[in-house]
């Protein structure tokens, strides 16, 4: 019973119902009832078959049930007395009474000498000794304080977008793609073909492997060292200055690289690391084939004066610049923008119309030029009209495409919406005059105000509001011209510029072509600077004539 007892205590106790005071006091209420609980009738029947039987032993057993209902009867006065101590809350009182009535009775039957003190001493501790352990006490949790917990959220959330990130770098970055480019090298040797030329020679291989040796080597003391596979030849063939060697080149780029700027990076490698290249054969840089536009050789030295009386340029700086020569005579500048075709200025053609007495010569040279071209045909802006400058304009189609080297490529076309703006650095390039000639339009341009070697100069794009003040040209700026130059009239183009390109550079040092020298109040007068035609204005039209 007392065991039972103690489950229903645990029970009891986790169930967290608050014991009342009023539950002392049930211990005595409940006294009489355990006091008058009969037998059950099985019971009584056994006892009497058993009287019956043991009709003798029936005088000392109701003498002993006497006696135990006499001891009973005296520890309950002594569980009555031991109620009015307190019992902490946690304790049931039907348990603590039936307990009590037990234990108490255990003991006595034990030690019959014990006192009614010294039980009700022993009855107590050894009641708060068993339920002691039976005790539940609620943990108090502790409550972080709202910025602490802002802060660790705020932790998390950064651990975790730095853990995606990386996840993300690892899976998108780290997948390469095989990157294939086809390039050809010209070797300076008229003997070469005949001794290299034959694909099943002994020497083709020798000369492969030296070829492909001195590409490797180049490209692993460049930024490609980790992109680079290998090279391969695929073949050579003849040429005028030589032996070509036809070559693929295998890189390994990460899957997210624009392959534009692959293209130019794989240029810049070539031109920088081969053009240095000695023994035989001897690697002709120039004749590096060019895929990409807007691609120079040379940096521009940034002290260049105006191009009246500026400075000479080297081999590759411009490569697309052009002069168009009629009868053999430099008339005007032009830029090449691909291989079959030229833009330049319309009122260059105003006279001169037919196309079969014009040729295009490329290079820093106009005699002798790096390469020569016949024009097939001429196309003017239909709405320039003489002797307005507005849609100065036109487009030349050449005789047959010109290879693309390192002295000879096309220059980039910007989009239709790109704005170009003051303080962006800008150049313009030429065979025109030295010093002024007292022509009032740079149109006027003839054999004699023109230079054998072309010359650059730097120049400030001037916004069209200070270009249109009347100081300046008072309203003659269209929303189809631009100016650039120098307000102090030091720094223009002049007499024989004209039709020739004006170009600005995006941060990857890609060149576009912003300007067509157009006409200007003489030359390098202050407040009168050059006045070009805006290409972005006229890049649909472009399209619309040549596809580029």
């Amino acid at each position: 019973l007392a065991y039972k007892a103690a489950d229903r205590a645990w029970i009891h106790t986790l169930d967290g119902r608050p014991r009342s005071p009023q539950d002392h006091s049930f211990l005595v209420s409940n006294v009489s009832v355990l006091y008058n609980v009969k037998m059950p009738h099985r019971a009584i029947s056994i006892i009497r078959k058993v009287l019956s039987v043991l009709h003798i032993l029936l005088t000392i057993i109701s003498i002993s049930i006497v006696s135990y209902i006499y001891k009973f009867i005296f520890f309950i006065w002594h569980v009555l007395k031991l109620v009015e101590k307190p019992f902490p809350p946690h304790i049931p009182s039907k348990l603590l009474l039936m307990s009590a009535i037990c234990i108490s009775f255990l003991l006595q039957q034990m030690n019959s000498k014990h006192s009614g003190l010294k039980e009700q001493e022993s009855v107590y501790k050894f009641l708060m000794h068993v339920f002691t352990p039976a005790v539940v006490r609620a943990r108090t949790r502790a409550c972080l304080e709202p910025w602490v917990i802002g802060l660790i959220t705020f932790i998390s959330l950064i651990v975790l977008a730095v853990c995606i990130g990386l996840i993300v770098h690892y899976v998108r970055y780290n997948q390469r793609t095989t990157y294939n480019y086809y390039s050809t090298l010209s070797f300076t040797s008229d003997k070469l073909y005949d001794e290299f030329g034959k694909e099943a020679s002994k020497n083709f291989t020798k000369m492969s492997q030296k070829i492909e040796s001195m590409v490797k080597n180049a490209f692993h003391r460049s930024s490609l060292k980790q992109a680079f596979v290998k090279s391969h030849i695929i073949k050579f063939s003849q040429e005028e200055h030589g032996l070509l060697a036809h070559m693929l080149l295998i890189f390994r780029f990460p899957s997210t690289e624009d392959p534009e700027t692959i293209s130019k990076i794989i240029q810049r490698v070539l031109h920088e690391k081969l053009q240095d290249a000695v023994g035989p054969p001897k690697l002709n840089p120039e004749l590096v084939e060019i895929k990409g536009c807007g691609t120079r050789r040379n940096k521009t030295t940034r002290q260049s004066l105006r191009i009246v009386g500026g400075t000479e340029v080297q081999e590759g700086e411009w490569p697309w610049q052009a002069s168009l020569q009629w009868d053999g005579i430099h008339r005007c500048g032009a830029t090449l923008i691909n291989d079959t075709w030229l833009v330049s200025a319309a009122h260059c053609f105003r006279t001169y119309k037919d196309p079969a007495r014009w040729t295009a010569s490329f290079g820093v040279k106009i005699e002798p030029p790096k390469m020569k071209q016949g024009l097939r045909r001429i196309i003017v802006h239909e709405k320039y009209k003489y002797p307005s400058h507005d849609y100065d304009i036109s487009v030349a189609e050449l005789s047959s495409p010109v290879p693309y080297t390192n002295a000879v490529h096309r220059i980039c076309l910007p989009d239709a919406s790109r704005e170009f703006h003051p303080g962006d650095e800008m150049f313009v390039t030429g065979f025109g005059a030295l010093q002024n000639d007292g022509a009032h339009l740079r149109r006027k341009s003839n054999h004699r105000s023109s230079q054998n070697h072309l010359r650059q100069v730097q120049v400030d794009l001037i916004d069209t509001k200070t270009c249109n003040e009347h100081k300046a040209y008072n309203k003659a700026i269209t929303p189809r011209m631009l100016c650039a130059g120098s307000l102090k009239g030091n720094r223009d183009a002049c007499q024989g510029d004209s039709g020739g390109p004006l170009v600005s550079p995006d941060a990857r040092d890609i060149w576009y072509l912003a300007g067509i020298v157009s006409w200007g109040d003489e030359c390098g007068h202050p407040n009168k600077p050059g006045v070009y035609a805006r290409v972005t204005a006229f890049r649909d039209w472009i399209a619309s004539k040549t596809g580029v």
